[in-house]
């Protein structure tokens, strides 16, 4: 057989390393055992299809199946992704009984095994990256914190049968491992040790509509305290809880400080000029994350402008290896109960909530200050359209009710001549 200048010899008949049955094609320059390994992982053979190597360049390999499948269907399809070595190898004793339950330090450093993971932040269309990306990988739509080692098994072996046995990449979706140091599972840590070339991904999103959105989809689903009750205002340091609010609470007015995730990615120096723009809690100390890292605001998930969302989902295509636009007709949102009592709502720009708003603007000042001048500037830190996305950023410190200022140093003052309370210091009136 031939393609183009490519001379491509008939690897086997039969079975395919117990993907189906068919031929195998390849180029003569392309070692066979790690075609087999990309088969493996990449592709089902039918008794009538063929499969051809068309590319083997940069440590991928693109298939093309033809042929006619077991439903007698005319197909023909590309199917392309990275180079991967045998699944078993990735694991310390993969042949003892104890088999697959601790990957090799850097298991990554002669091929991908996991090609991406969604780290943060919740509501902050992570469920709609991930959507887009199941395009690519098999990979469920919930959260999956398991430990790495687990979830490289459950990569390989659970989800392709769920999701997809023709999908080349591997991925998975933990929104809360990007705030999960010195409190929860060390997914970070684990994965920039054992996977240090997984791409990470993460969100972040305006801190008024983050929180207003997230105590929105609580209250949907549940019975829980006001908004501005003490319960998501009071004070918390490092270590206090999940997402640095007390008593292991899912959210906070703290865990909208998103530059304290990013900053303890430790991609930056971290030096007495950026730690101005830095809370307190700031671990120094902690290990640098090897992995890079991919930054976007939720905004540029629904940008209407068709050419900046294109160009959005060919840089994250590019970032995790894909060649090309990754298919983005998806969105998924999560709201909760669409039939929740109204009354269990919030309206965060009532009067109330003013408080709560200066708080949050606070933050989003600082991390406007913060993420545009020292994060994006660090080492293995990607985004699509860095103009676009600070001129976002920028408006984290500007109130979307269009009501509170910022007057001076932790002050704010509502505009609303009728408002009970026009001055408002973040030092005494919350935390």
């Amino acid at each position: 057989k031939g393609k183009g200048s490519d001379r491509l010899l008939q690897l086997s008949r039969g079975k395919v390393r117990g993907h189906g049955y068919g031929h195998l094609y390849y180029a003569s320059s392309v070692p066979s055992t790690e075609i087999e390994s990309s088969i493996l992982s990449n592709a089902e053979m039918s008794a009538a299809e063929s499969i051809y190597i068309i590319n083997s360049t940069s440590g991928r390999y693109d298939l093309n199946v033809s042929g006619r499948g077991e439903d007698t269907k005319d197909r023909s399809r590309t199917i392309g992704g990275p180079r991967r070595e045998p699944f078993d190898t990735f694991f310390v004793n993969h042949s003892a009984v104890e088999s697959y339950q601790q990957l090799n330090v850097n298991a990554d450093s002669s091929s991908m095994v996991l090609d991406f993971a969604v780290i943060g932040y919740p509501k902050c269309g992570t469920t709609t990256i991930i959507a887009n990306l199941g395009q690519l990988a098999p990979i469920p739509a919930g959260d999956i914190c398991t430990p790495v080692h687990k979830t490289v098994w459950y990569a390989y072996k659970n989800w392709p049968g769920r999701h997809g046995m023709d999908k080349p990449y591997r991925g998975v979706k933990c929104p809360a491992a990007i705030d999960s140091f010195g409190t929860g599972p060390p997914i970070l840590g684990d994965l920039s040790k054992y996977l240090p070339r997984t791409k990470l991904i993460v969100g972040i999103r305006h801190p008024v509509k983050w929180y207003s959105s997230f105590y929105n989809m609580q209250a949907a689903n549940f019975k829980i305290p006001p908004a501005d009750d003490i319960y998501y205002t009071e004070g918390c340091t490092r270590g206090c809880g999940k997402g640095f609010c007390k008593a292991a609470r899912l959210f906070c007015l703290n865990r909208a400080r998103f530059h304290l995730g990013l900053a303890q990615l430790m991609k930056t120096p971290l030096d007495e000029a950026e730690r101005q723009w830095l809370p307190p809690e700031v671990d120094l100390s902690a290990p640098r994350v090897r992995n890079a890292v991919f930054l976007y605001d939720t905004d540029q998930l629904g940008d209407t402008n068709e050419k900046r969302t294109e160009k959005f989902w060919t840089d994250l295509g590019r970032f995790i290896g894909y060649d090309g636009v990754i298919p983005h007709d998806l969105y998924h949102g999560s709201h909760g109960r669409r039939d929740a009592p109204k009354t269990a709502l919030i309206d965060i720009c009532n009067e109330r909530y003013d408080p709560i708003r200066a708080r949050l603007l606070e933050h989003g000042y600082q991390m406007n200050k913060w993420i545009c001048a020292y994060f994006l500037k660090g080492d293995g830190v990607a985004v699509s359209s860095k103009d676009d996305l600070c001129e976002i950023i920028e408006q984290y410190q500007i109130d979307p009710c269009n009501k509170l200022v910022r007057t001076g140093n932790e002050t704010y003052v509502n505009t609303d001549s009728n408002a009970t309370t026009r001055v408002i210091r973040l030092d005494t009136q919350i935390m």
